[in-house]
């Protein structure tokens, strides 16, 4: 059953402005904010589906009260699957660099590539997770 969303245009103009602008390589954040049954997340329902029908990558997390006892948990559900998903080669692509170092921080090394540098041994290991340098 499809959701209608009934006088949302500027909303839908701005997701759509967002969505084309993220599709030519422009990095942007969109804040949608609302009082509890507003239409948030049939927002976000409709921008995932017009980012997946222009075949782009949606990644998904939610965060729940358990998430607050583990660092970066919401990073974690983000990264993890299309990582693990990943041929060695890509995963080598994908974590080259500094991605590399917030990788091995945030206990995803097993995803890491041969030879990744090292950020345990770092005084600013986290600082490099937050800046991915």
């Amino acid at each position: 059953m499809a959701v209608v969303l009934l006088e949302r245009e500027d909303q839908l103009t701005r997701l759509g402005d967002a969505l084309a602008a993220a599709q030519a390589g422009e990095g942007r954040l969109v804040l949608v904010e609302a009082p509890a049954g507003m239409g948030k997340t049939a927002l976000l329902l409709e921008l995932r589906a017009r980012a997946e029908a222009a075949g782009m990558r949606v990644l998904r997390a939610r965060g729940a009260e358990l998430e607050q006892e583990f660092g970066y948990g919401i990073v974690r559900q983000l990264l993890e699957p299309p990582l693990a998903a990943a041929t060695p080669e890509a995963r080598a692509d994908l974590l080259a660099g500094a991605a590399g170092v917030a990788a091995e921080r945030l206990g995803l090394a097993g995803t890491l590539p041969a030879g990744a540098p090292e950020a345990a041994g770092r005084p600013d290991a986290a600082f490099a997770v937050l800046h991915s340098q």
